[in-house]
This record gives structure tokens, C-alpha cells and sequence, in this order.
């Protein structure tokens, strides 16, 4: 009697251990509280034992990374099912948070504090076996546009980058003109825009059709067309189109192509946008290595004249988790004078991967 007990207790540990492997250790963040909410983030792990792992949370607050839930609790249990809750707004400006990553580790480790450092602790990374990562300023709202989903960026009451500023997802639409990007000023505060894509591309070629004077911007609007990712690795994977008449650029030069970070030698080139052109294309064809730039005006009849085309080839990053961002912003979240609005058409985007991918 004993010994067939013990088969089978052995039998249902093996069984366990095969319900284990029939998943890749992995960790999604299936909630998050809207930015400027408080509130709990809520996910899942899957392919580990939860009586011997945890997930380490950490949370990005103006640059700035924090553990969480508190100093005092650092690890957050996994429950039987794989579900897991953390509080991520217990204090200071937690609820103005931009991004939460969280690490499947060990039980065994002890992780690092963060209390204000300007990355997650490289060892976390290193001894976690899965990662996941949320950008709280999304909220789920989107828009259908030139055949793709694009979500649109809403911080509430919080003041985010770039400028910073308060994006509102109200600022974005689409009608069927195309896609506008729109700042103004509501209830005294001054709110922008910004539309980004729910899936990546990968390398190939970006085409943006503009159908606003782009030379016309008044200072200190930009207008940026670009990718990037939530993941830091090659400096967020950043190729930017950017437009300004203020500080961003630097007038009489008002665009500029880069490939960040544009401190970097050869990575950003600047020039004058021609005047009066209304309706315009910019593209850039991303490859291994490189990155060709092309802008076009468009005349009245449909024909494109080329106004320029140049290579960057310094500091290109490979593709990864990027999306194209479309973005209309105050450089420093400074007022844009005696202007009561600004606004962008966005007529059409195309994207056509490179051959070969």
C-alpha cells in the first residue's frame, strides 16, 4: 500500500512537472491603472512553479526607476493559477509613472532596490527568467488609419515626455481627410498629440504623406514622424523625419532626418524646408546597417518632385520591438505665442517591408 502511494505521488509530481514544461517561462502585464490613476498592475506567468519564483516589479517615473510595491516587500508572490497583483502607485509621483516592467526570478535572489537610478539594476535582468513591460500612457483607445491600428497616448493629468507635456488622446482623429494631430489649449493647460502603432515593422520602407505646410510650424511646435520602442537597446531604436521652426531643429534649418542619438557623429542631418510646399512625402528605407532618406513635394496634380535624399549609415540600430510614433509637441512645453492651435494632416501611411525579410 505504501509503495503504490508513493507511485503515485510520484506520478502526479511528474505530471505537474510536465504541466510546467508544456509552457515557455513567460510573463505578461495584463492591466495597468491609467495614467495619473492609482492602482494595481495585474498579470500572468506561465512555466514556472510559483512556490519557488516571484516577480520583481519596477516602475519609470520621469527617467527615474523605483521597486515596487514598496522597499519592504520587493518580491511579489505568484498564485497557484500564475496570477499575480502589484500595487505600482504607493507614494511621491507614482501615479504619473510612464512605464512598469516586471521580472519573473527566483525565489533564491534577492533583488536590488531602485530608488531613483536611470535603469532597472542590471543584475535583475540578468537572473530573471522571463520580463514584461507596459507603457501606461496608451489606454487602450484607438483609431483605425491607412489600413493599421494605432493607439493613441493619453497622460491624463501627468506631464510626459517629449517636452514634457500633457498628451490627450482627444488631440488625434481621423476623418476622411486622413489623420490630424492637433495641439490647443483646453481648461488653461495647453494638451498635443500622439499616435502610435500597435504592432512593429521591421525594416523596410516608411513613407509618410503630409498634407500640411510643414516649413510653417510655429515655434516651438515639432512635428516628429519616427519609430521607437519602450526597450532602451540601441538608444530605443529612434529614426526620426522631425519638423520645427524652434530649438528642436534650429531655424533658418527647420527638418532634419536622425538617427538617435543625434549627438553622434553623422547622425543627424538638417535643412531648409521648401516654401509654400503644402502636401509633401518623407520616407525612409531601413535596412541592416543604413538608413536612406527621401522627401518629396507633391504638385497639384499628383506628380512628386525630389527635394532630397541622403544616406545615414552611423549608429543604425538593428529592428527589434519598435513602432512607428506620429507626434505633434512643445519643445519644453513652452506656449507657442499668440497661437490658439496648431495643427497637422497626416494624409496616408505605406509601409513596404524589405525584400528578403
Amino acid at each position: 500500500m505504501k509503495s503504490r502511494a508513493l507511485l503515485f505521488q510520484t506520478i502526479t509530481w511528474a505530471l505537474a512537472a510536465a504541466s510546467l514544461g508544456a509552457f515557455a517561462q513567460s510573463i505578461k502585464i495584463t492591466s495597468v491603472p491609467p495614467a495619473g490613476a492609482e492602482g494595481n498592475i495585474r498579470g500572468i506567468v506561465k512555466g514556472v512553479d510559483p512556490s519557488q519564483y516571484g516577480v520583481a516589479v519596477y516602475i519609470n517615473v520621469f527617467g527615474t526607476w523605483w521597486t515596487k510595491p514598496t522597499y519592504a516587500e520587493p518580491v511579489t508572490p505568484i498564485a497557484k493559477n500564475g496570477r499575480f497583483t502589484a500595487d505600482i502607485t504607493t507614494g511621491g509621483d507614482d501615479a504619473c509613472s510612464q512605464q512598469v516592467s516586471a521580472y519573473v526570478i527566483p525565489l533564491t535572489y534577492t533583488p536590488p532596490l531602485a530608488s531613483g537610478q536611470s535603469s532597472v539594476p542590471s543584475e535583475v535582468v540578468a537572473n530573471a527568467v522571463a520580463m514584461a513591460t507596459a507603457y501606461r500612457a496608451k489606454g487602450g483607445r484607438t483609431i483605425k488609419f491607412a489600413g493599421y491600428t494605432w493607439e493613441k497616448k493619453d497622460t491624463g493629468n501627468c506631464v510626459w515626455g517629449p517636452g514634457p507635456n500633457y498628451f490627450s488622446a482627444g488631440q488625434v482623429w481621423t476623418d476622411r481627410k486622413g489623420l490630424h494631430l492637433r495641439i490647443s489649449k483646453l481648461k488653461g493647460q495647453w494638451l498635443c498629440a500622439e499616435a502610435m502603432l500597435t504592432n512593429s515593422l521591421g525594416y523596410g520602407t516608411y513613407q509618410f504623406h503630409v498634407a500640411s505646410y510643414v516649413g510653417g510650424l510655429p515655434d516651438p511646435v515639432v512635428l516628429g514622424l519616427f519609430t521607437y520602442s519602450d526597450d532602451p537597446d540601441y538608444s530605443h531604436r529612434e529614426i526620426d523625419v522631425e519638423f520645427s521652426n524652434g530649438p528642436v531643429v534650429g531655424a533658418p534649418d527647420n527638418w532634419q532626418y536622425v538617427v538617435q542619438p543625434y549627438e553622434n557623429s553623422g547622425q543627424r542631418l538638417r535643412f531648409a524646408a521648401p516654401g509654400g510646399t503644402t502636401n509633401s512625402i518623407h520616407e525612409f528605407i531601413w535596412s541592416p546597417g543604413r538608413v536612406d532618406y527621401q522627401s518629396y513635394a507633391v504638385g497639384a496634380t499628383g506628380q512628386t518632385v525630389l527635394f532630397q535624399s541622403l544616406a545615414i549609415t552611423n549608429g543604425v540600430p538593428v529592428s527589434g520591438n519598435e513602432v512607428v510614433h506620429l507626434n505633434l509637441w512643445l519643445y519644453n512645453g513652452s506656449a507657442p505665442g499668440n497661437v490658439k492651435k496648431c495643427e497637422v494632416l497626416v494624409n496616408d501611411f505605406k509601409f513596404t517591408p524589405l525584400l528578403g525579410q
